[in-house]
């Protein structure tokens, strides 16, 4: 009698939760884009991206961009400080880069 081969598709299996900045959520998260030339802080990350890029000279050298989210709304004092000891949790790590437009 010969074998009949079946597929079974197994469920993935992690040891790590994924992350997902993007999940619903009742509760209001706030990320934070900084750079050593400024930042952006909004619900949304694209937008806060995009705030952060807006302070980036056109001819600038491309630099470190650190991605957080926090819980409340909070800007930092410099390059990756915080006011009063808050320390928001560090999700992403990019970098700025030239020729970057509103449109």
């Amino acid at each position: 009698m010969k074998n009949k081969k079946t597929t079974e598709i197994a469920p993935a299996v992690s040891d790590r939760p994924a992350l997902n900045l993007f999940h619903a959520s009742y509760e209001e998260r706030w990320f934070i884009a900084v750079h050593k030339g400024g930042f952006g802080v909004d619900t949304n990350l694209a937008k806060a991206i995009r705030a952060a890029q807006e302070s980036v000279a056109i001819d600038a050298k491309p630099s470190q961009l650190a991605l957080y989210v926090a819980d409340e709304q909070v800007e930092p004092t410099g390059f990756v400080t915080w006011a009063n000891g808050v320390k928001p949790r560090l999700v992403g790590l990019t970098n700025t880069h030239q020729g970057w437009a509103r449109r």
